[in-house]
């Protein structure tokens, strides 16, 4: 289950655009070695590399993977997946992607665990998920979840939690500066948010099937199919939302906010620093499972049928803490309906 995220739906064969794009990309990259080199000698040209890489793709699809497939994303290596049935070479294609992935999945699954635990330490011990920080990141998603809730004392309040001097001329500025930053974010992820709805419009005309039609909280359908919305002020929003919902969407907010990080979508944090880092690997559980591996490999006889129960129980126990947190949260009820409520909001 866990090796089909990383396969996509080819309906369409790549372009030979996207493979130039690969090719040059690797011919850039200082790690890709196309010659055995001596001590202190230069390596080749993003030029020469790109001519190199060029013939050896050109000459067999499964050569390029066994030398270069390191090299490659999940989205790159899925580009292969056409050669797969080529009479050539496409055994072996299926051979090295199969590693590939699985590779790619185990990388993918240690660079989580340790974005987790380096978010675990973020929210314990410093201000980086705090709710004026992550409004900040994520202006939009905050206001269509928690702003729009709020009155507007509740807002005074959020915004001098984050503030130490309220009345000094650098915060009030400051925050004026933030503030403004924090409004052209919001702009600029508005106009993204309509820009992918018009492309999904066009795109279910050009297929001839019907956008459905989504009610928002209190709206009523005319007889032309279109939801007619309420007028309400920001006094009258607590008739529409209760205060238990109000902590689901915050909790829906935060969560979403958790795995924005975890999968390297805030542009200002330095992932390198976690990612590179064995600071955030797991040592004790390392340690513990070489240690049950051992014991339970003491007799000879055991150990085909010890390493073959070790490796079942590791595959049954691999949802890590966060996993099972989202898992929870996504499959509560109030959660579930207030997801399709707000989708369009």
């Amino acid at each position: 289950m866990a090796m089909e995220c990383l396969v996509e739906n080819l309906n369409e064969p790549p372009s030979k655009d996207e493979f130039d794009k690969l090719l040059e990309e690797l011919s850039n990259n200082p790690e890709v070695l196309c010659k055995s080199q001596q001590r202190d000698e230069m390596d080749s040209s993003p030029e020469e590399k790109l001519k190199f890489l060029t013939e050896i793709f050109t000459k067999s699809k499964a050569n390029f993977l066994s030398r270069f497939g390191r090299f490659l994303n999940s989205d790159e290596i899925n580009l292969f997946q056409q050669f797969e049935e080529d009479t050539k070479d496409g055994y072996e294609v299926k051979y090295h992607l199969k590693n590939l992935k699985e590779s790619s999945f185990k990388t993918s699954k240690r660079l989580r665990n340790k974005r987790f635990a380096a978010l675990k330490r973020l929210v314990s011990t410093g201000a980086y998920f705090s709710e004026t920080e992550m409004m900040k990141r994520n202006p939009l998603l905050y206001d269509q979840l928690v702003g729009r809730y709020l009155s507007t004392r509740e807002k005074r309040l959020r915004d001098r939690s984050g503030c130490s001097d309220v009345n000094s001329f650098v915060s009030i500025l400051m925050g004026g500066i933030e503030k403004e930053q924090m409004e052209a974010k919001r702009r600029v992820q508005e106009m993204e948010e309509r820009d992918e709805e018009e492309d999904s419009s066009d795109s279910e005309e050009d297929t001839g099937t019907e956008k459905p039609v989504h009610t928002l909280w209190g709206e009523f359908r005319e007889e032309n199919n279109q939801p007619t919305k309420p007028r309400r002020t920001t006094k009258d929003i607590d008739l529409f939302i209760t205060s238990e919902e109000r902590e689901l969407l915050k909790e829906e907010f935060v969560s979403t906010m958790y795995e924005h990080f975890l999968e390297g979508k805030d542009d200002d944090f330095d992932y390198n620093a976690v990612d590179n880092s064995e600071e955030y690997d797991n040592l004790e559980i390392i340690t513990n499972d070489e240690e049950e591996k051992y014991f339970d490999s003491e007799e000879p006889e055991d150990v085909s049928m010890n390493v073959e129960n070790t490796a079942n129980v590791k595959e049954e126990s691999s949802e890590d803490e966060l996993d099972i947190y989202m898992s929870a949260l996504n499959q509560h009820p109030s959660v579930c309906q207030l997801s399709e409520d707000i989708k369009k909001l």
